[in-house]
């Protein structure tokens, strides 16, 4: 009976991934209904939605470029958050590279869980606000940005939704994310918490996505990958989110969605833009 845990476990971190809960399924026609679609970084790119139709961008700025007028002097400082049996380091490449485009080092901080594998998502829910509350004090910033990655979403949704994130994040990413959860947790007979969070049917996801699954006024921005081996499109999509799917991309590792250049390009473009 132990060695069903891990098993499941192999599916979110890195085995093919089954079908997700049709909640979260893509409608058939919006890619062909994508604001944009480029070429960066050898990646195409393909924009769903975007913060013109959630209304919380502004309308000047620019689809597929760098936001008007470059990088803030003080840009908002960004938080990194890593998934299920990862770590900060994760994010190792894409900080150098937002330091190398003009950004402050000291203003990109990533978090490590303390159970990286078994951790609760409420739980990393309120290590991500301790350590939101510690990263406004020690720079001054009144919002910060969030960036994260696989289950990291998970976490860190539960704080902006229900635990005063809205107030205080002002940009908000997500990685491949696991929005719509994975369907095989469902099927574990075992009272472990990150398996019931994972499942779609189970209070935790079925609180997180009800209306309104993106709330406040921060931008919401959805990245992942067709081509993704541990989470499908239909469970990164996010309602209300500008949705932007990228193809030739892993979901982790080198060319992983945390190291494809052309993922950074879009991270870096959100970053830019939704600094107002």
């Amino acid at each position: 009976m132990r060695r069903f845990v891990p098993l499941l476990l192999l599916v979110a971190c890195g085995e093919p991934a089954v079908e997700i809960a049709d909640g979260g399924s893509r409608d058939s026609g919006a890619v062909q209904e994508a604001d944009a679609a480029v070429r960066d970084g050898g990646a195409i790119v393909e924009r769903d939605g975007g913060f013109a139709d959630a209304g919380q961008a502004d309308a000047g700025v620019a689809d597929a470029g760098e936001a008007d007028g470059g990088l803030p002097s003080s840009p908002d400082p960004v938080l990194f958050v890593h998934g299920i049996n990862g770590s900060s380091s994760e994010f190792d490449l894409l900080r150098m590279r937002l330091v190398a485009d003009g950004w402050p080092a000291d203003r990109l901080f990533a978090l490590d869980f303390a159970d990286p594998q078994w951790g609760c998502n409420v739980d990393n829910a309120d290590a991500i606000a301790a350590e939101v509350t510690r990263i406004r004090q020690a720079t001054g910033a009144a919002r910060i940005d969030l960036v994260a990655h696989s289950m990291g979403t998970l976490s860190s949704r539960h704080y902006i939704k229900h635990l005063g994130g809205t107030e205080v994040v002002n940009t908000y990413v997500t990685l491949g994310g696991l929005h719509h959860g994975n369907r095989l947790s469902c099927l574990n007979p075992l009272d472990v918490c990150v398996w019931q969070e994972l499942c779609p049917t189970k209070p935790f996801l079925t609180a997180l996505n009800a209306d309104p699954a993106t709330p406040g006024a921060l931008a919401w921005v959805s990245i992942y990958s067709a081509d993704d081996e541990t989470v499908p499109t239909s469970s990164a999509h996010l309602d209300g989110a500008e949705n932007i799917e990228v193809r030739g991309v892993g979901h982790a590792g080198p060319g992983g969605l945390t190291e494809d250049e052309g993922v950074y390009r879009e991270v870096r473009r959100v970053l830019e833009y939704a600094a107002w």
